[in-house]
């Protein structure tokens, strides 16, 4: 009699968590076919850190995490989750972080966004390492609105920041050599098709 109600217990024991189980893993595979998305999981954004800097700026659960309450609209969980639930408008972190701390934010992106090309703004895809410096000077603060200073001297000599630290003192003697050997290692800066003419024609001196 004993063994028939263990045997009896077992299957409910087990069904409810073979349920959680299938749920949770439907939940992640979801997230995984999303890119750009991240996990919904507090090791990636700290909620708890935030509760009394959000509260005191009047900042809601709802500003960040926003849930359908249409029901045909439900997911796996019983309600559908939109996108700003895993990645937040930029405007709730910039908002308290702008200009407040010393590290590159592009750095810290990870902690909340899988998927930090996503974030790029959209003129730093064509030629943006030969435009960047011109279009810096211009307009510096929206440069600072992700990157530090050091983001600029890891490439640039400290002395003179226009000047690249990418090429050695005599590499217009011997440039032709690493040109022939690795032609893909120049393309990552000079992407136009005429910038080697320019020096050989005569049109830059």
């Amino acid at each position: 009699m004993m063994k028939k109600t263990i045997l009896q217990i077992i299957p409910a024991l087990l069904i409810p968590a073979l349920a959680s189980a299938l749920l949770i893993s439907t939940a992640s595979a979801e997230t995984a076919r999303r890119p750009g998305l991240v996990k919904p999981r507090d090791k990636l954004f700290s909620h708890k850190s935030h509760l009394k800097p959000f509260e005191s700026l009047g900042v809601s659960c709802t500003d960040c995490h926003t849930f359908s309450i249409k029901p045909e609209e439900t997911g796996p969980m019983g309600r559908q989750v939109k996108e700003k639930l895993l990645k937040p408008a930029q405007g709730i972190c910039h908002s308290c972080h702008l200009g407040k701390i010393t590290i590159a934010r592009r750095q810290q992106c990870t902690l909340c966004h899988a998927d930090t090309g996503a974030l790029q703004p959209e003129s730093h895809f064509q030629n943006w390492k030969t435009r960047h410096g011109k279009l810096s000077q211009q307009d510096s603060d929206s440069c600072s609105a992700c990157h530090v200073p050091r983001d600029c001297t890891s490439c640039h000599n400290k002395q003179n920041r226009l000047d690249p630290q990418v090429h050695r003192p005599n590499f217009r003697v011997s440039h032709s050599i690493d040109a022939r050997a690795e032609p893909q290692s120049c393309t990552q800066c000079h992407r136009r098709a005429s910038f080697c003419m320019d020096c050989h024609t005569g049109r830059r001196k």
